[in-house]
């Protein structure tokens, strides 16, 4: 179920629902992956805008800095750790 559950998830995104699982087989289908190729990176690159409104872009690298810290909106504790 690897692929419909990757479709589900990227349609989820891209049309920015909340809920990924409401999709139709004919609109999971019409998701193209070009080539049918997915690529594991080790490297993760972070596009995003800083407080003084300048485009920025970090990287994540799990093999040299493996704890990474992310701010939430609205929980108990302001952080998730991963």
């Amino acid at each position: 179920n690897f692929l419909p559950s990757l479709c589900r998830h990227l349609l989820g995104c891209i049309l920015s629902r909340q809920e990924d699982k409401a999709f139709t087989t004919d609109k999971l289908y019409s998701l193209y992956i070009k080539n049918d190729k997915l690529f594991c990176l080790k490297v993760l690159c972070i596009n995003y805008t800083t407080y003084n409104i300048r485009r920025v872009q970090d990287s994540l690298n799990p093999q040299m800095h493996a704890d990474i810290m992310l701010l939430l909106d609205n929980t108990e504790h302001p952080y998730i750790y991963a």
